[in-house]
């Protein structure tokens, strides 16, 4: 799988939501020990808790959504 966004992405002091928003992501994507959260379930949880960050950029995913880490 590959992410990126569909703009360049900015942050400062007063807003740094691109960075909280990859931390939660890899937070999500390698919280289960088994490593069998797909990507796509990683994102939809990095969206839900910034949401601000998808109305900014919209971001591409190419390969597989269902992508776990374990594989």
């Amino acid at each position: 799988a590959f992410l990126g966004w569909n703009s360049k992405t900015k942050d400062s002091i007063a807003n740094n939501d691109f960075m909280t928003w990859t931390f939660k992501f890899w937070q999500e994507w390698l919280n289960d020990p088994d490593y069998n959260n797909p990507v796509q379930e990683a994102i939809n949880s990095a969206n839900a808790t910034y949401p601000g960050v998808a109305n900014q950029n919209i971001l591409a995913l190419h390969g597989s959504q269902t992508l776990r880490w374990r594989d």
